[in-house]
């Protein structure tokens, strides 16, 4: 995730998936479906031979602890392993555990109480999509109806239950039925980051020179639920991410990857237009036992 070098590289990696949607920049609304990637800041657009798209996709600032609660559990299935033979029991106890300590980590950040974190501004986003197994009451009622018609698509009723399977309640948010609001599946999340460095980031951005505490931002903790992956959520994530960064007056947009990510480089530089300004050494990365990486950066303004 981190480089070395004077001057910037062009990626060469490309765009493998057409862009479909993305309305509004805090809060973006798309569809995903398999072969789909979307989310700009630009009306819809369709792709003249890509399938259909089978859920709406909602990218928005995380606002409460339940949706900090869901980003912390994305966090806990993506970037812990588990060790193999352990029962389901003990590693859905493991996985609570660092959901635990991942939502108290993003809580104190998003609310300025990290010491670590006191010279940046960060905000934690969520991708979310509507569950409909469970129709919300109809006016004058006070029961919900169970559906497993999904509007009649097959394709969407299996989208859906994958994404049901592998979530489990932390990353559900519950419907809201007086506000016509269905029950929501968080799938993604990120941090960004507004400010000079991440603490303990040996790779630190270079732009821009004047003011990096306010002009320059840190993507982070990206991470889409597995079944949700190579569905367009990643790109939503970062482009309303991209839009409220350049809200906040930010010029430079920087992330760190592994250098060996491939699927990661070409979304990074294939799709949104990062270059790499840094690249680690082999041997630099080996004297601290864990993969080279790349600072990737991009020029918002």
């Amino acid at each position: 995730m981190l480089a070395r070098g004077a001057h910037a590289q062009r990626c060469t990696a490309s765009q493998r998936w057409p862009v479909l949607a993305s309305v509004g920049f805090r809060r973006a609304r798309t569809h995903i479906g398999p072969g789909v990637l979307a989310a700009s800041s630009a009306p819809a657009v369709h792709s003249p031979s890509g399938p259909s798209r089978l859920v709406e996709l909602e990218v928005r600032q995380a606002s409460n602890a339940a949706e900090l609660r869901a980003a912390a559990y994305l966090r806990a299935i993506s970037f812990y392993t588990y060790p193999e033979g352990r029962s389901e029991f003990a590693a859905r106890s493991h996985r609570r555990l660092k959901a635990d300590t991942e939502w108290e980590a993003v809580t104190q950040k998003v609310e300025g109480r990290d010491e670590l974190y006191k010279d940046l501004d960060v905000s934690c986003f969520v991708a979310c999509v509507a569950d409909d197994l469970v129709q919300l009451p109809a006016p004058g009622s006070s029961a919900a109806s169970v559906s497993g018609s999904s509007s009649g698509d097959p394709d969407r009723q299996e989208l859906l239950a994958a994404l049901r399977a592998g979530l489990d309640a932390s990353a559900q948010l519950p419907a809201d039925p007086a506000a016509g609001v269905s029950r929501q599946l968080v799938v993604g999340s990120l941090d960004l980051n507004v400010g000079h460095t991440l603490p303990s980031e040996e790779l630190i951005g270079k732009q821009p020179k004047e003011d990096p505490r306010h002009r320059r931002a840190y993507l982070s903790n990206v991470c889409v639920a597995p079944a949700a992956r190579r569905l367009g959520v990643a790109r939503a994530l970062l482009r309303v991410a991209e839009e409220e960064a350049r809200r906040k007056g930010v010029e430079w947009l920087y992330v760190h990857v592994v250098a060996d990510n491939q699927p990661a480089v070409a979304l990074y530089c294939g799709a949104m237009g990062f270059e790499v300004e840094q690249a680690e050494s082999e041997g630099y990365a080996r004297s601290l036992q864990r993969p080279r990486r790349l600072i990737l950066a991009k020029q918002l303004s």
